[in-house]
C-alpha cells in the first residue's frame, strides 16, 4: 500500500489494511492521524516496512500520562521504519515498544528526539538516519551501542545545530565502537575537526616506519586509516573538510 498526497479517509485505510500488507507507505496524506497507526498495529502480522508522516494529530504529554494505553506502533516483524517528522512533533510513546527485528530506522527532523530514547533495545539496526536531529551525548551513547550498524547519517541541514562539543572525541567514540560501519554522513557538522593533520600512534605489531606514515586530516577517523570507509559525507562540513587530502574513505561527498 503506497499513498502520497492522498485524501483517503480512515474507512478507506481500514479497508486496505484488511489485506494485511507487507509494505505500507503513507506520505503527506491529508487525514493521516494517530488512529491510522492504531489500525496499522492491529493489522501488522505481515508488515516488514512502514513509512509515514507527517502526522496531523499528536497525542499530548498530558494525554499520554492519562491514557497509558497501547503502544502506537506494534509490528513484531517490522524491518524498516521511516517517519517523516518535518513540520510535526512525534509522541514519545511512538517508539516505546521494542521492535526487535528492526534493521533500518529513519527519524530525520525528529524534533522531540531527546524524549524518545526508550528505543535502546534496537540492537539489530544496520542503518540509522538521524538527519537534522538535535544531538546530545545521550544520543551519541545510544548510537555507540548499536554494534551492527553499517550505515549512519547524522548530517545537519542547519549549521548551528551541527556544532558538537569535543567533536574529535565524539567522532572517535562512534567510529571506535561501530566496527562494522561502512557508510557515514557527517555533512553540515563540525565532527571532521579543524583540519590539522594527525599522525597515527604506534599500534602493537606495527613498525615505527609504518606508524610514522599514518596520516589523517580528520582526527576522529584516524583508527580507520588502514580500513577506510566505503563512503564519507562531508558536504558543508565546518572548516572545509571535503577539501582535505588525507581522508580515510573510498568515496567522499
Amino acid at each position: 500500500v503506497r499513498l502520497k498526497n492522498s485524501r483517503v479517509t480512515l474507512d478507506g485505510i481500514r479497508y486496505l489494511l484488511e489485506h494485511k500488507p507487507y509494505d505500507i507507505e503513507l506520505v503527506k496524506c491529508e487525514y493521516l492521524s494517530q488512529a491510522w497507526l492504531e489500525l496499522i498495529s492491529h493489522n501488522s502480522e505481515n508488515l516488514v516496512s512502514l513509512k509515514f508522516g507527517p502526522l496531523k494529530y499528536v497525542v499530548s504529554q498530558k494525554e499520554i500520562l492519562l491514557r497509558q494505553r497501547c503502544f502506537v506502533i506494534s509490528a513484531p516483524n517490522l524491518r524498516r521504519l521511516t517517519i517523516q517528522c518535518r513540520g510535526s512533533g512525534i509522541s514519545p510513546i511512538l517508539l516505546s515498544r521494542p521492535l526487535r527485528h528492526l534493521t533500518h530506522l529513519d527519524l530525520s527532523d525528529f524534533t522531540t528526539a531527546g524524549s524518545t530514547w526508550a528505543i535502546y533495545e534496537l540492537k539489530n539496526l544496520r542503518s540509522l538516519v538521524l538527519h537534522s536531529v538535535l544531538w546530545s551525548m545521550e544520543i551519541v551513547e545510544w548510537i555507540s551501542g548499536l554494534r551492527l550498524l553499517r550505515h549512519l547519517d547524522i548530517s545537519q541541514a542547519n549549521e548551528r545545530l551541527g556544532k558538537y562539543s569535543n567533536p574529535n572525541q565524539v567522532l572517535a567514540k562512534l567510529v571506535t565502537n561501530l566496527t562494522e560501519l561502512e557508510y557515514l554522513d557527517i555533512s553540515g557538522t563540525n565532527l571532521a575537526g579543524t583540519g590539522s593533520i594527525v599522525v597515527g600512534h604506534i599500534e602493537p605489531g606495527s613498525s615505527d616506519q609504518e606508524a610514522a606514515n599514518v596520516r589523517c586530516d580528520i582526527p576522529g577517523l584516524i583508527t580507520r586509516v588502514n580500513r577506510p570507509l566505503e563512503f564519507l559525507g562531508l558536504y558543508g562540513t565546518h572548516h572545509g573538510a571535503c577539501k582535505r587530502h588525507d581522508i580515510p574513505a573510498k568515496v567522499v561527498s
